[in-house]
């Protein structure tokens, strides 16, 4: 759904571009460091970034703020298993794609964090200009779908009671008919 941008909106959105920008720099790294599955989850999660700062599509947001926000915490998860598998011994000399690995993990835990909080800003500044945008005249004067009445900025809902009754004495070309007449059977 989309709304219409203010200008706070488009500053945000121009902040959260500098953002994605810095997740492609971190999944290069991840790519380096033959992190493979993180590598391709941030990939994708660039490409809704893309989406979002560039439509200021409220569900590619709010997308981007879930893939964040749960890496955020699945990095602290692996983290913790990385220290308290390896320890001290974090760091190699000899393997260099571990160490990249390790430290890109170490920098995209506050990266997440900072991305969740961008993107959160944005979906409130969209959320809060989405009602503007809503008409407020009647929607069914265009044939709409709503089947209430639309008095002083309020719907009235229809009495079908009504609407029955005339049904009944109007719309009953046969009146010869006789409903089921049959018997009722029991299964079982």
């Amino acid at each position: 759904m989309q709304a219409v941008a203010s200008d706070k909106a488009k500053k945000i959105a121009r902040h959260l571009r500098i953002v994605v920008y810095m997740h492609l720099l971190l999944c290069v790294a991840r790519f380096l460091g033959f992190a493979w599955v993180a590598a391709i989850t941030d990939l994708l999660a660039c490409l809704l970034g893309y989406f979002a700062y560039a439509n200021l599509n409220m569900c590619c947001i709010i997308m981007y703020l879930m893939l964040c926000s749960l890496d955020f915490i699945f990095g602290i998860f692996t983290l913790g298993v990385l220290i308290a598998k390896k320890g001290e011994g974090m760091f190699h000399e000899e393997k260099w794609n571990d160490n990249v690995a390790n430290v890109t993990q170490i920098v995209a835990i506050p990266f997440y964090l900072f991305a969740c909080m961008i993107s959160w800003q944005l979906f409130k500044e969209i959320r809060s200009n989405l009602y503007s945008a809503i008409p407020t005249e009647d929607p069914s004067a265009g044939g709409g779908g709503y089947q209430g009445s639309y008095q002083g900025g309020a719907y009235q809902q229809p009495d079908y009671r009504q609407q029955q009754s005339s049904v009944s004495t109007t719309s009953n070309p046969s009146r010869n008919f006789v409903p089921f007449q049959g018997a009722g059977h029991r299964l079982g």
